[in-house]
């Protein structure tokens, strides 16, 4: 299902940070990406997941594509699991390519990023969103073109303050 392979891959990518000697029992794994190539694969995954999980966001165009989150959450509330997160379902970027499915998940990083940074300066980062104003990023991508990004911020926090 759905929702074992995406706690699979949470599993794995968390994996992989703490073979980089990155501590990340305690940290919040916020949500999990799923990328797609093209616009009927977006419309059918939106689909599919709308018959499962109820929508946190109705979709809205951020970034010059449409996204659309569901709530995982509140759809196994009863249910003891770490990785109760979010979905996000972003459509494609015309200037990017990734495989189909799960691509990333983001965790909210407790600390300074700044001290993230420096302690694991031997790591390949994408520090294209660490200078955004609110909610600052850094990821680390994998030779499979997955990622895990670290935030200041909850995906819930920032459609809060982008939404009212």
């Amino acid at each position: 299902t759905i929702l074992h392979q995406r706690q699979e891959f949470i599993k794995q990518q968390l994996t992989r940070v703490e073979a980089l000697w990155i501590e990340t029992k305690g940290l919040l794994v916020d949500h999990v990406c799923i990328r797609v190539d093209s616009n009927e694969l977006y419309n059918t995954i939106k689909e599919i997941l709308s018959e499962q999980y109820p929508l946190l966001w109705w979709e809205k165009i951020v970034w010059w594509r449409n996204i659309v989150i569901f709530d995982i959450v509140n759809t196994y509330r009863t249910i003891k699991n770490p990785y109760d997160t979010l979905f996000e379902l972003p459509a494609p970027k015309s200037n990017h390519l990734y495989p189909n499915w799960l691509q990333h998940i983001e965790i909210v990083y407790p600390g300074n990023l700044e001290d993230l940074l420096t302690n694991h300066s031997s790591i390949n980062r994408n520090k294209d969103w660490f200078y955004k104003p609110y909610n600052r990023d850094l990821s680390i991508m994998f030779h499979d073109m997955s990622e895990v990004k670290f935030h200041e911020q909850s995906l819930r926090e920032v459609l809060t303050f982008e939404c009212w």
